[in-house]
């Protein structure tokens, strides 16, 4: 069945003679990636290191503006997630353990 649009010959396809996609995963790097960043993240939760930084990051700031104190505790969590990270990267001694992953 077709039908004339302003442009050309218009085909009138079914949804339901369309086979069903298949899923694509990600990228195998993104993969581990992302599979690192939620192992970090669990560990970092777990052993309460970022409250552990964001508590030294407002020591002796207490007479400073709240936005202040949150900003430097923002930068603090930032700074501890991305100094883990390169800890554990492929030129570093340190690795995740694997049941982390």
């Amino acid at each position: 069945m077709t039908k004339k649009g302003a442009v050309g010959e218009v085909i009138v396809l079914q949804s339901w003679l369309r086979p069903a996609l298949t899923e694509v995963g990600a990228n195998k790097n993104y993969e581990k990636f992302r599979a690192r960043l939620e192992a970090v993240d669990g560990l970092l939760g777990t052993a309460h290191l970022e409250a552990l930084a964001m508590d030294l990051a407002v020591e002796g700031y207490e007479k400073a503006s709240a936005r202040q104190r949150r900003v430097r505790k923002q930068f603090a969590m930032k700074a501890l997630r991305v100094q883990v990270l390169k800890s554990t990267s492929k030129g570093s001694r340190l690795r995740l353990p694997m049941s982390a992953m």
